[in-house]
């Protein structure tokens, strides 16, 4: 009877890329018993293959047309969908330089050309359980994560319903967004919304109010409602993996400003999850203040020092798509249903 290992590392797909056939048939031959297989002849399409199969590994040779295994390597834990597929290089290329460049853009291993097939099979299986292991790791600490969060917003929503409704306007305004983010880090800027409020425990719900609706009518009661970023990221902070998290709320009321000439896609996480809480929060007062969506999509673009225009597009193309499906709000509400 096979272990649980072995009935895992035996459903694992291996994506083999080589332009040469017969060592397309060498490594497939000694793997296929074990693996299902998938081939690519080169770079090019590798890349292509990773992401439409995701494969569990990927046999890599270096030297090959089009595209070669370094930069196609490259651009695999380039991209978020396939970022965490383990890529062993097979390669006539021995060097240390050569090794060094492997690793430096995001291979695992290392195997030299001739190969021995019992160190093919043993460094194939090695990775596989190794990328299981963090599966289960990264699993147990996603439930401990999610319980966390759960008993916060819990506490929001007991404490403070107006916060709790920001926070959720805010949530779905940034998740809308980030759908054109490509990055895989974007999960915190959700996480961020969700729990930007929670310093607002400590208000009264019908001062918090009237600063949502922007009626500033006490300095007192202004200050305190200015502190709430700091407060949040203090709890948020406690929680293990969202320290970048706490740094986003704590910052949200004053994130980095222009000039703005980076990708959002490369931009530090801390910037842009500010920024985007920034802006959210921005856009949900400007909205429960009566403003039209054109109004503050307007004011939004000609205040460019304080509104990266890239994050002004990403705003009108979520709203825009949000306004098309309105009607479809309610579609889900059942009787007993919480609104």
């Amino acid at each position: 009877m096979n272990s649980d290992n072995e009935r895992t590392t035996s459903q694992a797909t291996l994506l083999v890329v080589d332009d040469v056939a017969e060592n397309l048939d060498v490594l497939a031959a000694n793997l296929r018993e074990l693996y299902q297989i998938k081939i690519a002849q080169n770079g090019e399409s590798a890349v292509k293959l990773a992401a439409k199969h995701q494969p569990d590994l990927i046999l890599m040779d270096v030297e090959m047309p089009v595209m070669d295994g370094f930069e196609a390597c490259r651009r695999i834990q380039a991209h978020s969908e396939t970022a965490g597929i383990p890529v062993i290089f097979v390669t006539a290329l021995g060097s240390v330089r050569d090794e060094k460049t492997g690793f430096a853009v995001g291979g695992v291993d290392y195997i030299t050309k001739p190969i021995s097939p019992p160190i093919l099979r043993a460094r194939v299986k090695t990775h596989l359980e190794l990328r299981e292991a963090r599966r289960h790791i990264q699993s147990l600490l996603t439930q401990t994560l999610s319980g966390a969060v759960s008993v916060m917003t819990e506490v929001l929503g007991m404490a403070s319903p107006v916060a709790l409704g920001r926070a959720a306007r805010m949530r779905q305004l940034i998740r809308e967004m980030s759908k054109k983010i490509d990055r895989s880090d974007k999960w915190q800027f959700d996480l961020a919304a969700m729990l930007s409020q929670l310093g607002c425990v400590s208000m009264s719900p019908s001062v918090l109010k009237k600063i949502h609706y922007g009626v500033r009518d006490g300095v007192e009661d202004q200050a305190h409602y200015d502190a709430y970023p700091e407060l949040s990221a203090k709890l948020v902070a406690r929680i293990p993996r969202l320290e970048e998290v706490a740094r986003m709320i704590e910052t949200q009321l004053h994130p980095p400003s222009a000039p703005f000439h980076d990708d959002v896609n490369t931009r530090p996480a801390v910037v842009l999850g500010a920024q985007l809480l920034h802006l959210a929060t921005s856009y949900d007062t400007l909205q429960l203040c009566g403003a039209n969506i054109r109004n503050i999509i307007h004011h939004f673009a000609a205040d460019q020092q304080h509104h990266d225009p890239a994050l002004v597009t990403l705003l009108i193309d979520a709203v825009s798509e949000n306004k098309s499906e309105s009607h479809k709000l309610f579609d889900d509400l059942r009787v007993g249903a919480r609104l």
